[in-house]
């Protein structure tokens, strides 16, 4: 990694992606200009000169050329993607940063979103675990692999769980906030 690179690792929660913008935004006031996403919980940022960037973060599970075009006719600045998650940027103008959602139920339908993902995501771990008889992907592992393949499950499911949760109260204060 060169000396003008600096990789930062901090955990948000799906439904933290406000919390995460402020983030992004104070590095940037810092000098840290977002470069990639590194991975889930990781950023790397280029150093330069301190500015007032304003970021967003939408979730979408394409990455068309129409989606881009949107953002980008906008002014937008694509960052950085990951798992679906995109990271754009753009300059505030008079010190106002502008909002990708400007009502509740387009932020309700990202979330929407990320719960499709989490759910789809989850479905096959669930089938390789449940399936029919002797057959299923469980009953042929040895008793060690059985043995680490329900620590891990034991270790993530609930982390699924928690962060599910946490989308549908998202979601709930959306609601009663429309």
């Amino acid at each position: 990694m060169s000396q003008d690179t600096v990789t930062l690792y901090k955990w948000f929660w799906a439904d933290q992606d406000e919390q995460q913008e402020q983030w992004l935004r104070a590095r940037a006031a810092e000098g840290l200009h977002l470069h990639k996403v590194a991975h889930i919980c990781g950023w790397t940022f280029k150093k330069g000169d301190p500015a007032d960037v304003a970021y967003r973060i939408d979730y979408q599970s394409s990455n068309s050329p129409q989606y881009r075009d949107l953002f980008e006719d906008a002014g937008w600045e694509c960052v950085g993607a990951s798992f679906g998650w995109h990271y754009w940027r753009k300059a505030d103008v008079n010190g106002k940063a502008e909002e990708i959602f400007t009502d509740n139920a387009s932020k309700i339908e990202k979330y929407r979103r990320v719960l499709m993902m989490l759910a789809l995501a989850i479905m096959p771990l669930t089938l390789l675990m449940l399936g029919p008889g002797p057959t299923n992907f469980f009953g042929a592992l040895s008793p060690i692999s059985r043995i680490l393949f329900s620590a891990t499950i034991l270790l993530v499911f609930p982390i699924y769980v928690y962060g599910t949760v946490r989308l549908y109260k998202r979601i709930r204060a959306l609601r009663k906030a429309a």
